[in-house]
């Protein structure tokens, strides 16, 4: 079975994303703190991912709407206090990465 019929031939891969009236910025253009603020983000990203897999539904935080965006809203803080010093050593991995001398 041929794979390329598959693609979508109207979408290219290599186009710059949409920012949301932000300039881009690549990886080799943050330095210093900046860097350090932006992988520890990241990695509170990650965690909060991971947390939203393992979260059971319950009725803590409401039902519907309200519910969702108060456990979300939690699960957000939640990863932002994880990822903090040490965190779980992604945020340390992916800087020593990037970080330019």
């Amino acid at each position: 079975m041929e794979l390329s019929i598959y693609r979508n031939l109207g979408v290219s891969l290599n186009r710059p994303v949409a920012s949301a009236g932000k300039p881009l910025v690549r990886a080799g253009e943050v330095t210093g703190d900046n860097l350090k603020k932006r992988v520890q983000e990241f990695e509170a990203v990650l965690v909060e991912q991971m947390l939203k897999a393992v979260q059971p539904r319950t009725g803590l935080f409401g039902k519907g709407f309200q519910g969702d965006f108060y456990q979300s809203f939690f699960l957000q803080e939640l990863a932002a206090k994880l990822a903090e010093h040490p965190g779980l050593g992604l945020a340390a991995s992916i800087y020593r990465t990037l970080k330019t001398d």
